[in-house]
């Protein structure tokens, strides 16, 4: 009938029992009536009680109670409940009593306004972590769970979120004509957005890399498509590479991306720096392309700012020379390779939170 008990002190045993039936049961009782009715607009001292005379008519002991004060609940002019004082007296309240009852129900509506407004950002909270929840196994599935088979070579991969979603991105793809198509990406900003764009930015390089052999050709064609169809404040760094197993080149542009790391056999490292502006940030990326020869025992090493700008304890950044460092020292294998730098890695942070999502990607001639 509209009300719930929320709290009840010192009832006696003709309300108590059964489950506090007489307290519960249907219909209203007089006094929820008259709030109802908008008839109970202050606290009162006396309001003869229909459910103690109910619970007195079925043979309850209600220990002489009769009536009670009654204090509205109301916040905005909208009813939330009645705080009744119950006792055996005629106007056994004062005037001064009713003004501290009626301050206690001003404590007692902020509590309960207190409490639905919990109650629904609990349940937004809910919403959104279950929601954010989808938006991360969609984004795990655009992540390749597997490598492929090149022949000739062996890959390894690692994309560790900081938060349940993340803006990192990277991909190994067959093309057409028997060459592979890498990339790697991170999306500036965080969030559900970034989720989105990252998404996006994938589904457009992976097509558009398809349609053109051209890596430079294929960024500029998504910049322009990001452009068109999402004009938001926001950007990618990519790195966009054709590999072709036969001839063991490797054709690439960087779009303002961290330089990936090609390790030679000797031990010795080249950087594979930006050719031009990331995606998104202007018209005219000015993307140009560079072709690299891979060797026997060479290992390409693609990553995003998340693995060089993780801190420690003493806020130090692990760096560009931490992980050439951690490149050069590590077995040849792509996967031990890619163990090896990540261990080196969580040495250096020392237990420290990851503050930005981290991706690796490690393509070995071996």
């Amino acid at each position: 009938h509209g009300f719930n008990l929320a709290a009840a002190r010192g009832l006696p045993p003709g309300l108590d029992r059964d489950d506090r039936h007489f307290l519960r049961r249907p219909p209203a009782c007089r006094c929820q009536r008259l709030l109802l009715e908008g008839r109970l607009t202050r606290a009162v001292n006396v309001v003869e009680c229909s459910r103690l005379r109910d619970s007195a008519a079925a043979g309850g002991d209600n220990q002489g109670l009769t009536y009670h004060a009654s204090v509205p609940l109301v916040s905005k002019r909208e009813p939330l409940g009645i705080l009744n004082v119950a006792n055996a007296g005629w106007q056994f309240l004062t005037e001064a009593d009713l003004h501290w009852l009626s301050a206690i129900g001003d404590q007692l509506v902020i509590a309960m306004e207190r409490a639905h407004f919990f109650e629904l950002a609990e349940a937004r909270r809910v919403h959104l972590e279950s929601e954010l929840q989808v938006a991360h196994e969609v984004q795990r599935s655009l992540i390749p769970r597997h490598m492929p088979d090149v022949p000739g070579y062996d890959l390894a991969g690692a994309w560790r979120p900081a938060d349940v979603v993340a803006g990192d991105f990277y991909d190994v793809f067959r093309l057409n004509d028997g060459r592979w198509g890498i990339v790697i990406g991170d999306v500036a900003g965080k969030g559900t957005a970034a989720v989105l764009y990252m998404a996006m930015v994938r589904s457009l390089t992976l097509s558009a890399l398809v349609r053109s052999p051209s890596p430079a050709a294929a960024l500029t064609e998504v910049n322009r498509m990001i452009l068109l169809q999402y004009p938001a404040d926001m950007f990618a760094t990519v790195v966009l590479a054709v590999l072709d197993p036969q001839e063991h080149t490797l054709q690439y542009a960087n779009a303002g991306h961290n330089p990936p790391i090609m390790r030679r056999a000797p031990g010795t490292c080249e950087l594979l720096d930006p050719t031009g502006a990331a995606i998104g940030l202007s018209d005219e990326p000015a993307l140009r392309e560079e072709t690299i020869r891979i060797g026997e025992g060479d290992a390409l090493v693609l990553y995003t700012d998340g693995v060089t700008e993780a801190t420690n304890r003493k806020l130090e950044q692990y760096g560009q020379t931490g992980l050439t460092r951690a490149v050069v020292a590590a077995p040849p294998n792509a996967r031990e390779l890619l163990q090896h730098v990540e261990a080196d890695l969580h040495e250096f942070v020392q237990g420290e939170t990851q503050a930005d999502d981290i991706a690796l990607l490690v393509v070995g001639k071996g």
